[in-house]
């Protein structure tokens, strides 16, 4: 697949002085063009996936594009707004490529509308680059389908014709015309019909951190392609088991609490029923109730028998607390305290 670059910046500028010159180029493009390319506007440029810099784009900048395209009357031929100009500066930050030389050194950044269909991978089925219109007949990516159809002819003349284009190519490029770039792209496997292709906008051989911090500082997603996935799942494997194992520990303490109430009930049924006991014999001692056979001695009970309230965990971690909070020193409340209700941790 090869496209021209929509618009290139180069040199190493700041990042909204070259979005606001790669704008200015689009928009000038459009107004000297034709209907066409009025169109390729709308429907291809303005339509792709803006960056976050649409929240972020500075009102002084949309004044700068204006000024290099000659005023918002401008923008009103060309059918659009103020608010465009920054959908157009996100929309470019979002999809352009980064352009290099052949020595890995940044010239700038060229934006092709049609590469932006090609989604990522970090384990891609195609290659890409980004190359000068001038050099491309020299590239790995340059395939002369005349020459491929007649294969059996004689390679001396198909290299001299090639030459021959190379040097026209060359001759022709002045300092009036800039140098157009191209986007190149083609498969690395055999790319069965009906398959993505994809690309990796990071390099491939980066670490698993570096590549997911560039992918979502930049594009704002997170990878998880067949590359990625193990190391996601490994990563986020530990939150299921976090939750299990405070799941046990939570089942474990209310089960304590659960005991260590039933334990305090019993207790507390037992000094009742000891007291009870106590009265009953005291009565029977001094002749006042002789009459009460052991129907009424039950019936008695139950009349005084406490009825249990069930206290939760929050509740009982409460009265430890305050029991800690009022009793000094770990040690018994003195004696005004003690007889005083509103000193003592409520039940």
């Amino acid at each position: 697949m090869i496209v021209r670059s929509t618009a290139s910046n180069l040199g190493v500028k700041g990042e909204v002085e070259r979005l606001v010159e790669m704008c200015s180029d689009v928009l000038l493009t459009a107004y000297e063009g034709t209907a066409a390319e009025l169109n390729y506007l709308h429907d291809w440029i303005l339509t792709g996936q803006p960056s976050s810099l649409l929240e972020f784009w500075p009102a002084s900048a949309t004044e700068r594009v204006l000024e290099r395209i000659g005023g918002v009357e401008v923008l009103h031929a060309l059918e659009l707004h103020k608010i465009h100009v920054s959908r157009l500066a996100a929309v470019i930050d979002m999809n352009s490529f980064l352009v290099e030389s052949s020595y890995a050194v940044r010239k700038g950044m060229a934006y092709f509308p049609e590469a932006g269909f090609l989604n990522h991978s970090c384990a891609p089925n195609a290659t890409y680059d980004v190359l000068p219109e001038h050099t491309f007949r020299e590239s790995e990516y340059y395939l002369d389908e005349a020459v491929e159809a007649a294969h059996h002819a004689d390679d001396v003349a198909a290299t001299t014709s090639t030459t021959a284009e190379v040097e026209s190519t060359a001759h022709a490029l002045t300092m009036e015309t800039a140098v157009q770039y191209l986007f190149c792209c083609r498969a690395a496997a055999n790319i069965p019909a009906g398959t993505e292709i994809l690309i990796s906008y990071v390099p491939p051989e980066w670490s698993f951190d570096n590549r997911q911090y560039v992918l979502h500082d930049r594009y704002r997603f997170w990878c998880k392609c067949s590359k990625c996935a193990p190391m996601l799942d490994a990563m986020h494997a530990r939150v299921p088991r976090l939750i299990v194992l405070m799941l046990v520990f939570s089942i474990w303490l209310q089960l304590l609490v659960l005991h260590r109430r039933d334990v305090e009930q019993a207790a507390a049924r037992e000094t009742v029923a000891m007291e009870e006991d106590s009265a009953l014999h005291e009565d029977d001692a001094d002749g006042d109730e002789d009459d009460y056979d052991e129907a009424a001695v039950v019936r008695r009970r139950r009349q005084h028998w406490p009825r249990p309230r069930s206290r939760g965990l929050f509740e009982l971690l409460e009265e430890d607390r305050l029991e800690e909070l009022y009793t000094p020193d770990r040690r018994s409340l003195p004696g005004p305290l003690a007889n005083d209700p509103w000193a003592r941790p409520p039940r």
